[in-house]
Formats: C-alpha cells, sequence, structure tokens
C-alpha cells in the first residue's frame, strides 16, 4: 500500500519535475500526484481558493486517484476551508479523508494528521471536548507507528488546548511530554 509524506521544502520541486520521490509503508520510493503537491504548495502561498479549484475534481470517484490519494486530498482541501474560516465544510472535508484513510493501514500517519486538524476545527469552533478526544486519538496512532514529531505535535496541540481550558497542570503535562519527545532529534525526525 502506498504512503504518501510530503515535505514542504521539496514543492518547488514538485512543481518543476512534476512528482517527487516519498516513502511508503516498504520504504520503497513512490510518487505523489501533482495535484497534491500543486495544492498544498496553494495553500501555503494564501492560495486556498486555487487549491480548492485544483483539488475538488480529483476527489471524484472517476479521477485516477487512489484511495490514500483522494483521502490526502479531501485532507489538503479541509485545510484550504479552515484558512478560508469555512469550518463546517473543513470538518467535513477532514471526515471524509479520515473516513477514507482509515481503512488504510499504510495510512495511519496521515490519519493521525487528519484527526489532528479535525481538531484544530473543533477547537476553532468551541468544541474543546471533541477537540481534546481527536487530537488524543490522534497522538496515540503517532505513538503506534513511532511518529515521535507527531507525538510531540499532538502534546503540544493539547497543552494549548489545556490553556484554553484553563486546566493549568493538563497544559504542563503535555507540554512536558511534547519536550520530550522533542528533545531526542534521531527519535523527533522523520525518515527520509
Amino acid at each position: 500500500m502506498l504512503r504518501y509524506v510530503l515535505f514542504p521544502s521539496l514543492f518547488p520541486w514538485i512543481l518543476a519535475v512534476g512528482t517527487v520521490p516519498c516513502v511508503t509503508g516498504e520504504d520503497l520510493p513512490q510518487q505523489i500526484p501533482r495535484p497534491i503537491a500543486e495544492a498544498q504548495l496553494m495553500i501555503e502561498q494564501g492560495r486556498s481558493l486555487d487549491a480548492l479549484t485544483v483539488l475538488m475534481p480529483q476527489v471524484q470517484q472517476d479521477c485516477p486517484l487512489d484511495e490514500a490519494g483522494r483521502g490526502i486530498a479531501w485532507d489538503i482541501i479541509g485545510s484550504a476551508y479552515r484558512s478560508l474560516d469555512r469550518y463546517d465544510e473543513a470538518r467535513r472535508s477532514f471526515q471524509t479523508s479520515a473516513q477514507i484513510l482509515s481503512t488504510l493501514p499504510s495510512q495511519r500517519d496521515q490519519t493521525a494528521a487528519t484527526l489532528n486538524n479535525l481538531g484544530g476545527v473543533e477547537e476553532a469552533t468551541g468544541n474543546l471536548d471533541d477537540a481534546k478526544n481527536l487530537r488524543i486519538k490522534a497522538r496515540r496512532l503517532y505513538q503506534e507507528t513511532g511518529n515521535y514529531a507527531g507525538v510531540a505535535l499532538t502534546s503540544n496541540n493539547l497543552a494549548n488546548l489545556a490553556l484554553v481550558q484553563h486546566d493549568l497542570s493538563g497544559a504542563r503535562k503535555w507540554e512536558r511530554e511534547a519536550f520530550d519527545e522533542a528533545a531526542i532529534p534521531s527519535r523527533s525526525m522523520p525518515a527520509i
């Protein structure tokens, strides 16, 4: 099964070449479809509407993207909607992404990322308990796959959420866990 891993520093190269090698569950080189890479770059450049224009046709059933690609495309669509403060559409997009990706064992890291993103939407819309539950689930998936950078990220997000909820002891606990994960460089950096 194909597992896409996006590395933002490679986006200019992706656009020039059309695809970029990425890591699979078996560590074999695969390719990120160009529309996905282009849309991610557009979001980073503040061009979320352009990203939606590129990706919406890609998630149709008759499009050649595989299920992993469709799931990742829906995650990026959710990010585009979130950046436009269109939270209901972002929520539906992240839910669709999680539904697709959770059926693919090779996409556990991407499922975790999507759940963390969905948690961000829930936090932004005031659904703090849902945000916490989603981020804890994302953190657990990251732990299971050995993605300690993801564990650190979600722990940091949980610390920030605890602060919003005025839970200082919870914030300290989550922040300590984030620092513990980030303190070991060989564990915190994803393999390239």
